[in-house]
């Protein structure tokens, strides 16, 4: 992979040095984020979840992705779907159709 920066340059992280996320979630969160970057879908704020998880969000948009350490589960919230409950899609972090279903369910979700 090509060196761009630091992909976490714009992205606000809400975790302290005594309670990170996991080395292996933080890996898998950044093999994400170089994807988003290239098609301009980048997160605003990275959070630490209840299990040492990377929590991704997009300011006031109804979409979450926690990130664990092989797969990435994206849950999406009203008003984008129905009901009080939210939906939540888990993607094979491993399995490059799996991802690329990822990107492309975000992106549209994002626009």
């Amino acid at each position: 992979m090509a060196d761009t920066g630091d992909i976490w340059d714009n992205i606000c992280q809400h975790w302290s040095d005594d309670l990170p996320p996991s080395d292996e979630a933080i890996a898998n969160a950044e093999k994400l984020l170089y994807r988003l970057k290239r098609l301009d879908l980048l997160p605003k704020d990275a959070d630490r979840g209840y299990w040492p998880t990377v929590i991704l969000t997009w300011g006031d948009k109804p979409i979450v992705i926690e990130v664990f350490e092989s797969d990435y589960e994206l849950n999406i919230h009203p008003p984008l779907v129905i009901g009080p409950l939210f939906d939540v899609h888990e993607f094979d972090s491993l399995v490059e159709q799996n991802v690329n279903q990822l990107v492309k369910k975000l992106g549209v979700l994002l626009k």
